[in-house]
Order: structure tokens, then sequence, then C-alpha cells
């Protein structure tokens, strides 16, 4: 019994020792761990705990024994206990992630814990720091983001060249979507000359060199051949060992054309500068000379080696030479295009001493190394030589049109005075003489004198013509007011020999001198109604690339081929007539006058058919407020008050316009530098009259600021152009009911514009 006895207490001694060193290992085990563990048995009371514990739920060891809900953790677990009731309810391991106050992240676990006999006591909860993975898994998605969104192609392939990953940036470059890129290798990308290139450089890789950004040549899907710029990155695995490569790859087939063209642009402007037909050079802002061209060799004597490098003041006289430099020290501070021919007389300096007179002509051009002035310089010495024996020619024929002039002034009155007198008193016996045999004399004496005075106007008309005293004063005209005078004053004479004088209406608005294209069309239809003996006469206008063509279209016995040159000659007649008191001179006075007006005559003829004679005629230029844009054209009887808004992108402009019509009482001034400004001012103030410049330092036009103004507000606000634009697009305003007015205003006239237009927009609203 004693022996029983004794070998079970050995027995129990060896349990209490082994129970006691499992105890000891699970303590250190517990006290080891960085891992924040927590028992709970079925009571849901606290058992053991990690020291990790005590900082995440602040717990002591006091807390041995409470209940689990008595806990204060440093984050917020709303599910805890009801995840704990379902573990032991399910035996299933519940997980969570949860942030604390400082910002670190947690994994919390919940696991049902099980005796050794396989008996629930309770659970186990770990909380797992998990800030670290879920801050590299938010950079790794960030990169892959910009990997997957990069402009750049970015592609992942083994050492063997199967593709495994490609980005947006890929498809876009190459033409393949990500599903097609990943059946190829990178060897489908390359040229065929490239292939064994490439898998050298692969071999390469996987040796472990190092391989430098390269330019090289890819294939798209399309066969299009694209310039890269590609980086090549080794990818390691986990052994450490090269497993496949990334590259990055820029597409940069743009910048090589423009490299290409650049050097093309570099090649033509050396050959520009050789072809030049003047002696060129650049100069930079130290004076000092470029690049020069042969021309500039053989004016100033030198050698190209010679001249670059020189300073532009050596190639001028010694007296010019200081003052030159605050000139050009000047000009490079507000360099501007100025042309050859200026006033300014200029001399150049030779190698051998020559001085040489000279034009210049300065073109600043912005290069790689800064500002560069182009000077094209010409020799002149010949041409001034030629100058003053014209100056001197000049000056003698001066002298003969003023005795011309003078002559023709006195002549003019002399002759036709004692004419005059004739043809009144011609007029007067006719009216009382009643014999038929005097009144038939008397009427041959008439028409005698017709053609004298006919024939001494002509002469004194290309006289004056031919002396340059007449001069032409262009300006806008209705055309079709032109043509029904013209209408109205031969009418009776076509009528007279049997024919028909058409006058086709027109629209047109031309630029012309209102008495010299008068004068121009009666001798046309003078010249067609004289050689048309049946038919018709027409005055027609048509559309032209270049503006208006008028014609004088006529029925009548045509000019032969070989006349239709010389028939603008003086005197020259090309079928003469003796009862007629043709003088020849009428198409000379044409030709004459077309040309002072700044255009050609042209003629269509064939013998028996007729003749069509044209010129044309430049449209209108939109300078001012007229009559045909339905704007009243003087005061408004009463002045209407209303909000007035200035766009200008001129400041000074903007302040000088706006203390202009404030000086009005019955304006409200608002002004705007610019069209956001004016869009943003819409919201808050609807204008009753908007001034716009044309040209604002914007894509928007003052057209378009007026036309979206109108557009936001919803009102048909009436609208002032300001412009010194006279080209065809200032002819949109005027279609859009915008009012015109050129620079330099009349502000006067803007002034009683603008009152004009705030009257019409009143009375237009009453109508409404």
């Amino acid at each position: 019994m004693n022996e029983e006895l004794t070998m079970v207490n050995n027995q129990l001694t060896n349990k209490m020792e082994e129970l006691a060193k499992a105890n000891d290992d699970l303590e250190n085990l517990l006290n080891s761990t960085d891992i924040a563990t927590i028992f709970v048995d079925a009571e849901l009371n606290i058992g053991r705990f990690t020291p990790a514990t005590k900082d995440l739920l602040n717990l002591i060891s006091s807390d041995i024994g409470r209940p689990l809900s008595d806990i204060r953790p440093k984050f917020t677990d709303e599910n805890l206990m009801g995840d704990v009731d379902l573990v032991l309810a399910k035996l299933m391991p519940i997980e969570a992630e949860l942030t604390t106050e400082s910002g670190r992240c947690f994994l919390r676990r919940i696991l049902p814990y099980r005796t050794g006999d396989n008996r629930i006591a309770g659970v186990v909860i770990t909380f797992v720091d998990i800030t670290v993975r879920n801050i590299a898994e938010e950079q790794t998605r960030r990169l892959a983001t910009v990997i997957r969104d990069s402009n750049d192609a970015v592609m992942v392939h083994e050492l063997n060249g199967n593709i495994t990953h490609w980005n947006r940036g890929a498809q876009l470059m190459y033409g393949w979507s990500e599903q097609e890129a990943l059946t190829k290798t990178i060897f489908d990308l390359v040229l065929d000359t490239d292939v064994a290139s490439t898998k050298a450089t692969l071999q390469r890789i996987k040796n472990g060199e190092s391989i430098e950004s390269l330019e090289t040549q890819r294939i798209s899907k399309d066969g299009r051949v694209i310039d890269v710029w590609t980086t090549v990155t080794p990818l390691i695995d986990d052994k450490k060992k090269i497993s496949a490569v990334a590259t990055t790859e820029r597409d940069i087939t743009d910048i090589k054309l423009n490299e290409k063209e650049l050097r093309q642009s570099e090649a033509n402007f050396r050959s520009l500068i050789e072809s030049a037909p003047d002696a060129l050079i650049l100069v930079n802002a130290a004076g000092e000379i470029e690049i020069t061209n042969m021309r500039a060799e053989s004016l100033f004597g030198y050698a190209k080696d010679e001249l670059t490098g020189m300073t532009v003041e050596q190639l001028m006289p010694e007296r010019f030479r200081v003052k030159h430099i605050g000139h050009r020290e000047g000009f490079f501070s507000n360099a501007k295009v100025r042309e050859l021919g200026t006033e300014m007389e200029l001399f150049a300096l030779s190698k051998d001493g020559k001085e040489i007179p000279i034009e210049v002509g300065l073109s600043p051009i912005e290069s790689a190394n800064g500002l560069v002035v182009c000077a094209a310089i010409r020799d002149i010495a010949e041409r001034k030589q030629s100058e003053e024996k014209l100056r001197v020619a000049s000056v003698i024929a001066e002298s003969a049109l003023a005795a011309k002039s003078r002559f023709l002034a006195t002549a003019s009155h002399d002759l036709r005075q004692p004419l005059q007198s004739l043809v009144l008193l011609n007029k007067a016996l006719l009216k009382s003489e009643d014999k038929v045999d005097s009144i038939k004399k008397l009427r041959m004496q008439q028409e005698s004198l017709d053609s004298m005075k006919h024939l001494l106007n002509s002469l004194l008309d290309i006289s004056k013509l031919d002396s340059g005293t007449v001069k032409a004063e262009k300006k806008n005209i209705k055309l079709q007011q032109v043509l029904q005078r013209m209408g109205n004053d031969f009418t009776a004479i076509a009528n007279e020999k049997g024919l028909d004088l058409i006058v086709e209406k027109t629209n047109a608005e031309v630029l012309s001198d209102p008495d010299l294209l008068s004068q121009l069309i009666q001798n046309l239809l003078a010249n067609a109604i004289r050689y048309t003996n049946s038919g018709y006469v027409k005055l027609v206008c048509l559309d032209d690339d270049n503006g208006i063509r008028l014609e004088v279209r006529d029925s009548g016995i045509g000019i032969a081929t070989d006349q239709q040159t010389s028939i603008f000659d003086e005197f020259h007649q090309a079928n003469p007539d003796p009862h007629t008191s043709n003088t020849g001179l009428g198409l000379s006075i044409v030709q004459r006058i077309a040309a002072l007006l700044g255009m050609s005559v042209e003629l269509k003829s064939e013998l028996n058919h007729g003749s069509v004679f044209s010129i044309v005629l430049p449209l209108a230029e939109f300078e001012s407020v007229e009559v045909s844009q339905g704007k009243v054209d003087q005061s408004p009887t009463t002045l209407q008050s209303g909000v007035v808004l200035i766009v200008d992108d001129n400041l000074g402009v903007l302040e000088a316009a706006r203390m202009l019509l404030e000086l009005e009482s019955e304006f409200e001034v608002v002004t705007a530098s610019s069209p956001p400004d004016v869009y943003s001012l819409i919201d808050k103030i609807t204008p009753d009259l908007i001034i716009s410049d044309f040209h604002l330092s914007h894509k928007d036009s003052g057209i378009d600021v007026i036309e979206k103004v109108r557009k936001q507000s919803s009102r048909d606000i009436p609208g002032i152009l300001v412009t010194g634009d006279t080209s065809l697009i200032i002819e949109l305003g005027r279609h859009k009911g915008i009012a015109i007015i050129t620079k330099p205003i009349d502000t006067d006239e803007l002034i009683l514009l603008a009152h004009q237009l705030l009257a019409s927009k009143d009375e237009a609203d009453r109508k409404q």
C-alpha cells in the first residue's frame, strides 16, 4: 500500500512540475508577444491578458475577474459585446477593423476558447496592429492608380518577353487593349531589325547589368512606327533574383518631328539669309554680330569670319558710334519692326574706309539665347544719285505744272464764258426766229456749239486729271442712289434713239468718290448709247470677290478685237460716225478716272454683239452709324436715362470713357475691363446700353460680349462697338444690330448716339 501511495505521489509531483512548467511557458509566451490578447470566460469576465493589451484596453492586473463590459478601451467598438455573444453561440470566429484615437489600426479577432476536453470555456480576443500594413496597402493602391492612369506607357514583361502588365497609357500609345497585350510579347512591339538587340538587352538585365534610359522605336497596333524614350527597371522577386522587367515609355515622335522641322527651319533660315537681296547681319543685345550673309561681306569688304564677333558700331563712321550705342540699347528695350526706307540719313563704313549711304530695316527675333535683331542693309549710293537727278527734274516739272494749272484756271473761265454767251444767244434766236431755213441753220449752229462745248469740257477734264489737281475723296456711297441718278439723266436720251435704258436695283454700299464715280459712269453710258442703234443699255451690279462689279452692257455694234486696246487713247474712235459729235475722249477720261480711284476698266466685246465695260468697286468701310442701320439721325426730343456698361481692356481708356459719360446726368455708368468681369457683373445688374471695344485681350471680342450679355439677360440690349478695324468682320456686328464707331471717336457723336439708342430702346419697350 505504501509503495502504491509513493508511486501515486511521485506521479502527482511530476504532473505538478509539468503543470508549473506549462504555466511558465504560457506566461512567458503571453509576455513576449506584441499582440494584444485577452481571455474571457463563459460569464464574460476578464481572465488573462497580454502586456500589449494594457495600453490598448487600459487593463491592469486587478481587472482580472471583472466583466468585459466594464473596460474603457482607446477605441470605439460598439459591436464588441454582440460579437462575443455571437461567437459563443455559433462557435465561429469574427473579425473587425478598429481605429484608435491616435489613428492606429487593429484587426480585432474573436475565437471560441476550447478546453482540453473540448468544452467552450469562453472566448479569446486578439488585437493585431495592421497600421503599417494599411499604409503600405494604401501606398500600393495609390501607386497602382498612378501607374494605371499615367499618360506614359508602363508595362511589365518577363525575361522571356511575355507581357504581364499593361496600363492605360500603353493602350493609348500602342492601340492594344490590356486583354490583347497580355497575349503578346515585347518582341511584337519592336522592329524586326531590333529583335536581336532586344534579346541581348534582356540577357544583360538577367546578368544584373544596369541599363541606361534609351531612345528606340516601337510598332503600334496599326503598324505605325513610334519614337519612344524608354526607362528600364529590373524587378526583384522574394529570392532576390531578377524575375521581370518594368519599362516606362514616352512617345517622343512629335518631339523628333519638331527637332527635324527645327533643323530644316534653321537650314531654310540660313538659305533665306544668303538669298536675301540685301546685306543681312544678326546682332545681339551687346551689339555683336552673330550671323552675316555674302552680301554683307561684299558691302563692307570683310570676310565672314572677320565680321562675326565685331560690334555693329565698327561698321559705321566714328562720328556716329557713341550715339548709336544709346540708340541700340533703347531699341532692344522696346524692340519692334522698323522697315527699310526711313527718313534717317545713315552711312556705313567699309573696310577700306569708304563711307556708303545706306538704308537699314530692323526686325527683332526671339532666339534660344535671347533677343537678336536682324538688320537688312541696302546700299543706296546709286539711288541717291538718281534721286538727285529726279529731284532736279521734279522741280522743273512742278514749275511747268504750276504754270499749266494757272493756264487751265484762266483758260477754263475765258473759254467757257464766250461759249456760254453764244449758246444763250443761239437759244434766244431759236425761240424768236420763225423762218424754217433760219431755224435749221441755228440748229446746226447749236449742234456745233454743243460739240465745241463737249470737246472743250473733255479737254479740260483730261488736263485736270493729268495735272494732278483732281484728288479722289472717297467715302461710303449707297450705289443705288448714284445709279438711279444716272438713269434719270440718260433715260430721255436713250428713248430718243428708241433704246431701253435698264438700271437694275442694288443694296450695295461702296467706298469711292461720288463725283468721280458719277463722271465715269456718265461717260460709259454716253458711249454705250452713242454706239447702240437698237435694243438696250443696262447698268448691272454683281457680287465680286473684291467688292461689287459694276457693268455697263449694251446691244450695240461692238468693238473689233484689234481695236479693244487702243479705244482708250485720246481722239481714237473705233467706229467713227460723221453724223455724231463724238470727240474720242470719253473712254480716255474713263480710264484716267478709274486709275485715280485705284481700279481698272475691263472690256468684253464682239462685233455686232454689243459690249460690256466693267469696274470693281470696294465695299464700304463701316465707320459710323448710318440711316440704313435704323438708328435715329438726330438728337432725341427727350433725354432717356439708363445704365451704360463700358467694356475696354485699356484701363486708361476705360477710365476716360467713364468720366466722359458720367457728365451726362441721365447715365448711370458701370465699367468692366474684361469679358469675365462683364459676365459676373450681369448677375448683379442689367445694362440698358453696352459700349465695348472690339479687340479685347481675351478670346471673346466686343461683338461676343454684347451677344452673350443679351443672351444672359434675355434682353435685346443696344450695343455700340468702338474699333479701329475696317475689316469685313466688323460687318458681322452691323448685321447683329450693333452700331459701329471708329477710332479716334468723336465724343459728341458717341454721346448723341448713346442718347439715340436709349431713346429707341425706350420706345421699343413701350410698344411691347
